[in-house]
């Protein structure tokens, strides 16, 4: 009953930003990501996504818009908390000779803080991206909290729900944006060091201008630890 409360609060957070006046565009979003684990402190972590158009027939079709590829390198704090460093290299419309590249460094710190005997995980991101003729940094920050379905702990083979809502502010010296993403999914634990998830994720971007778009991912993801 406690994470059914919790589900509420977090859709109508950002219940507003799905009041779309244009149609959203739609997208299906599948991730492969991997973990190596240095030593009690230090991880290592490498990862690949890519971003399907799902307007099939429509003059706005792009096949692949997008394809990703991000390492990352971890060390947990004495209090449980996570800094990390990352390199992401992302590329648009790469068969079409609009392609767009973008070479990404990320500063993350993730931490959990408790509230009536529930856990939320926070993640903050300062994001410097490089472009060919620009550059922008990019705040992030993301609060997500997830359950098992059924019982209070997760076990292997079980599975659990997760929300979250992410802020994110871009800007340079000559114009700024804001997007909102708010997610529900469906995650599944084979294993200590698998996992599989399922998600439903609105994105509105530039809900501070007159200008708003909409878009509705599907987004799949498998974790796995070697």
């Amino acid at each position: 009953m406690r994470s059914t409360v919790f589900l509420f609060i977090f859709l109508l957070f950002g219940i507003n930003e799905l009041r779309a006046d244009n149609d959203p565009d739609f997208y299906w979003e599948p991730k492969l990501s991997t973990s190596y684990k240095l030593s009690t402190r230090y991880t290592l972590q490498a990862g690949a996504n890519i971003r399907q158009d799902l307007q099939w027939g429509t003059a706005d079709y792009s096949g692949i818009r997008k394809a990703e590829a991000q390492v990352f390198a971890t060390r947990a704090t004495f209090t449980g908390n996570k800094l990390s460093l990352g390199y992401v290299y992302s590329g648009s419309n790469q068969f079409r000779p609009s392609r767009k590249v973008e070479n990404r460094l990320t500063f993350q710190y993730k931490f959990k803080t408790s509230f009536i005997s529930n856990k939320f995980s926070h993640r903050a991101r300062f994001e410097n991206r490089f472009y060919t003729e620009d550059y922008f940094t990019r705040l992030r920050y993301r609060l997500s909290y997830s359950a098992p379905i059924n019982g209070e702990r997760l076990d292997e083979g079980e599975f659990y729900w997760i929300v979250s809502d992410e802020m994110l502010w871009n800007f340079n010296n000559k114009n700024h944006d804001v997007e909102n993403r708010l997610s529900l999914g469906l995650g599944w634990l084979p294993s200590k060091k698998q996992k599989v998830q399922f998600a439903l994720q609105y994105r509105g971007s530039d809900i501070n201008t007159s200008e708003v778009g909409h878009a509705v991912f599907l987004s799949t993801a498998y974790y796995f630890g070697i």
